[in-house]
């Protein structure tokens, strides 16, 4: 598993110029850079994965965030204010951009820890 997760990151690093880097905790994040900085930086953004999760987490966790960089590259359509729905569709973008690389993730394991996080911002959303 350890070389799926390599290999996504050459993927993402050299196919999508963003930068993979390892964060503090259990959290991921997408942070695009701002396009007057990209001409410097020559990346479009940066995932942070979290160094405490599990390997599998971090596959999925990086999936995730990938999906994020490619609903937010659509700027006719990333407008949409529903957390839930860019949540969703991050989840499916990210698996389905990997898949057509080659890379195969449990679509099962998958599924369901996308439905675990998925479940808790429809908590946050309630409050």
């Amino acid at each position: 598993m350890k070389e799926v997760y390599e290999s996504m990151i050459h993927i993402v690093e050299n196919d999508l110029e963003i930068s993979v880097e390892p964060r503090n905790g259990k959290i991921c994040y997408w942070i695009p850079t701002p396009k007057k900085e990209y001409k410097e930086t020559g990346i479009i953004g940066v995932i942070e994965i979290g160094d405490k999760l599990s390997l599998f987490k971090k596959i999925c966790g990086l999936a995730h965030e990938v999906g994020h960089c490619l609903f937010r590259a659509d700027e006719d359509f990333c407008n949409t204010k529903s957390l839930l729905f860019e949540e969703s569709l991050a989840w499916y973008l990210g698996y389905k951009f990997f898949l057509s690389n080659g890379i195969q993730i449990n679509q099962k394991e998958y599924s369901d820890f996308l439905i675990e996080c998925l479940d808790l911002y429809i908590k946050q959303e309630a409050k």
